[in-house]
């Protein structure tokens, strides 16, 4: 049986701050294994990660080099009909920051594409992404962009086997062993870009 990759060892841990939780991220295709793995020296009495493999749908965001590739496309707002495919965007994991309660994922596109690019934080709690819901690095639940479980409220979705979450503007999609399937954003003239797939 593959093993998941054990993420790096974190940095000392804080006296006064809780231990982040791992963002078990496997490679694909998923692999479940058993007993759930955790990062070394870095798991409360219970590790985070159910016993039945559980992970999050956004793991992936948080395994460094992973790459995806997204084909674009533009809808006008009168009509809402995509247009030809314009585009593929490449985006990978660049970097994991490990920190004492959380982790931040920098990500970066080849073209500079900031509907994906960007920081990404996880902790116990969920998944957070700078400038989406007016996020801070307060990690507040109300700007929190996925539940590590997530499920179905105002702001979250079910899409296919995964899951999509909105701010109003900007529309994020993951699932299980892909990370991020497609992004959606308002665009300047009033239209949308859509980056792989989201719900229609």
């Amino acid at each position: 049986m593959k093993h998941l990759f054990v993420l790096a060892a974190l940095a000392p841990a804080c006296a006064s701050a809780p231990a982040a939780p791992p963002v078990l991220a496997h490679a694909q295709p998923p692999v479940i294994v058993e007993p759930a793995s955790y990062v070394e020296g870095d798991a409360p009495e219970q590790p985070y990660a159910s016993q039945d493999g559980y992970y999050p749908p956004y793991a992936l965001l948080f395994h460094e080099g992973q790459k995806w590739r997204f084909p674009v496309t533009l809808a006008m707002s009168s009509t809402g009909r995509p247009h030809q495919e314009q585009q593929v965007v490449a985006c990978q994991v660049e970097n994991i920051e490990y920190m004492c309660d959380r982790r931040i994922s920098n990500i970066k596109c080849d073209d500079g594409n900031q509907a994906i690019g960007g920081s990404y934080t996880a902790n116990m709690n969920g998944m957070w992404r700078a400038g989406f819901a007016n996020a801070t690095n307060e990690l507040d639940e109300n700007t929190r962009a996925f539940e590590r479980m997530p499920a179905p409220n105002m702001h979250t979705i079910k899409f296919g086997n995964g899951w999509c979450s909105s701010d109003g503007g900007t529309m994020l999609c993951v699932e299980d062993g892909k990370g991020l399937v497609g992004v959606q954003v308002q665009t300047p003239s009033g239209g949308t870009m859509v980056l792989g797939s989201v719900p229609q």
